[in-house]
């Protein structure tokens, strides 16, 4: 049973929604690169009610191996 229905993007990445159907909470993204996002989000649940847009800042950090401190050891 599908009781919630996402659509979220990925701001400065992404020009248009991406529509995803889920019941865990969960958004897979093959790529992004190092920096910092905003994640816009928004649900539609079972009865069709459709939420505010939530804002979710993420940050992307560089592989041990490209950060500062590797290069100090």
């Amino acid at each position: 049973m599908r009781a919630v229905e996402y659509r979220y993007q990925v701001k400065g990445l992404s020009k248009i929604g991406h529509y995803g159907l889920s019941t865990n909470n969960i958004v897979n993204f093959s790529y992004l690169p190092t920096g910092k996002y905003k994640v816009e989000v928004q649900t539609k649940d079972l009865m069709g009610k459709i939420s505010k847009v939530e804002e979710i800042a993420l940050e992307v950090e560089p592989p041990y191996w490209r950060r500062p401190w590797f290069y100090l050891i």
